[in-house]
């Protein structure tokens, strides 16, 4: 599985180290100084400061492990639905009688604050 991880330093050290053998393919952090042991572990993974430009260049995410305060999850729900939905748009295009049966993205409404924690 492809990993990326939001926030990864000091409270998303024991996320790190639950996924040690996973592909980490992007790393996000606001703090380069407070990230530079986890960015050391994983040298060639690459870095971003901004969630928004990650999930957009990076179309091979699986999973995304978030360690960041509540108040900045919900802007992130909103932007990987819209990222999986155009990935899921690309993939139906390549298949014969793409386009049936294909629904929306979950909205903000039916995650609820309280659980996307």
């Amino acid at each position: 599985m492809n990993f990326a991880f939001v926030g990864v330093s000091k409270q998303a050290e024991a996320a790190h180290t639950g996924c040690g053998d996973e592909n980490f393919v992007a790393l996000c952090d606001v703090n380069d100084k407070c990230a530079a042991e986890v960015y050391a572990k994983h040298p060639g993974t690459r870095r971003f400061k901004d969630f928004r430009l990650m999930l957009k260049m990076h179309r091979d995410i699986d999973a995304i492990v978030v360690s960041i305060s509540t108040n900045s999850l919900v802007g992130m729900a909103i932007e990987k639905a819209e990222i999986q939905q155009r990935k899921n748009e690309d993939e139906n295009e390549k298949k014969p009688g793409h386009g049936r049966g294909i629904t929306e993205p979950a909205s903000v409404e039916s995650f609820g604050e309280d659980k996307i924690a």
